[in-house]
């Protein structure tokens, strides 16, 4: 379904950066970890299973954008749920989300506005309410040789031992100076540090965690809020590029109106607003997985999707996102997508398009 709304023009730059932003939310036995078919904390970190006892009633998910002027297309997540204890007993399972991958070696790395704002310094930017509370996390932090390492032994292997070993902090990313010779030593020829500079070059994981009581035959109520960085890109169709431009991101747009269910009405749509022969569309892109919700005893009995844009007044912004179930745009700002009876087939990829004359 495509909507467009009224927004203020921000120009985006290429980034072509993917940012899968993900909620992983399973749970397993407080006290049988090694249950055949429960997640713990196995090698390699947190698992996941299905959960039978606890039904995901209620799930209101609103995705708040906000397009300044400038290159960042920013938004944020919350999402509010619902959960009902199904048996008569007390029920205690671990809750859990990881964020995306993160390489220390990336100046600029994209995932850091979870982390605190600096790459390997986790900070407070996910907050976990449980019955109205903020409640406090743990984190579980994980080292593996990046994959932009060309030499192929080690590759995909957990080094977090071995770190901590000699004394260095999984998200701690230091630069050569951090490091005593005798660490360099091993780590060098591993590929976890720079070969020019001897910096960290490692590819860290972070999963935040918590154990989460479930009262027999009640309802608890847990709302996550968290930044995603989304990911950003142009696409050129305008008559005056040149046509090696234009070809080299029709791949993109046509998968983009593919992914978003826009299809020919969003196609059309922004051609129509196109009034320069180098007009260009800016488009962003924010992921959300959904298909974890299957974990969940039953299907989601409610469930009602949000997206809010700001309303500039000078600028039309489209949000393209496919869904079965009932769409509506309430205003110029609020797009609402709600499913009853809900077991998620596909996760949720969600465009916004706007044309740049």
């Amino acid at each position: 379904m495509s909507y467009p709304v009224s927004r203020k023009f921000g120009l985006l730059y290429r980034s072509l950066v993917v940012l899968s932003l993900l909620l992983l939310m399973g749970g397993f036995d407080s006290i049988l970890f090694a249950d055949p078919g429960a997640a713990g904390f196995a090698l390699g970190g947190l698992q996941f299973r299905k959960e039978p006892r606890i039904a995901m009633i209620k799930e209101h998910l609103t995705i708040a954008a906000d397009w300044e002027d400038g290159p960042v297309f920013e938004s944020t997540i919350t999402a509010d749920y619902e959960f009902l204890n199904r048996t008569n007993q007390d029920v205690a399972i671990r809750m859990a989300f990881p964020v995306p991958d993160a390489v220390c070696w990336a100046a600029n790395d994209p995932y850091t506005i979870f982390t605190g704002g600096s790459a390997g310094q986790p900070g407070t930017a996910i907050h976990v309410w449980v019955q109205g509370k903020e409640i406090n996390y743990s984190t579980e932090a994980r080292a593996f040789r990046s994959s932009e390492n060309t030499a192929p032994s080690g590759r995909g292997e957990d080094y977090t031992k071995l770190l901590e070993g000699l004394g260095v902090a999984p998200l701690g990313c230091g630069r050569s100076s951090d490091f005593s010779e005798a660490a360099k030593r091993t780590l060098l020829p591993l590929g976890l540090l720079d070969q020019e500079t001897n910096d960290a070059n490692w590819t860290w994981r972070v999963k935040y965690h918590w154990m989460q009581k479930f009262p027999g035959k009640k309802t608890t109520h847990i709302k996550i809020t968290y930044p995603a960085m989304a990911g950003t890109s142009e696409v050129y169709l305008g008559e005056g590029w040149d046509k090696r431009v234009v070809q080299a991101t029709d791949s993109f747009w046509d998968s983009e109106l593919r992914h978003t269910c826009g299809g020919p009405q969003l196609a059309g749509g922004v051609q129509a607003e196109m009034s320069r022969l180098d007009s260009y569309i800016s488009v962003a892109w924010v992921d959300f997985i959904l298909l974890t919700a299957n974990y969940w005893n039953g299907p989601i009995e409610d469930f009602i999707l949000t997206v809010n844009v700001p309303d500039f007044g000078d600028r039309a912004t489209h949000v393209s996102f496919c869904w079965d179930g009932p769409t509506r745009r309430v205003d110029s700002t609020h797009v609402v997508a709600t499913a009853h009876n809900f077991s998620p087939k596909r996760d949720l990829h969600i465009g916004f398009f706007q044309v740049v004359n």
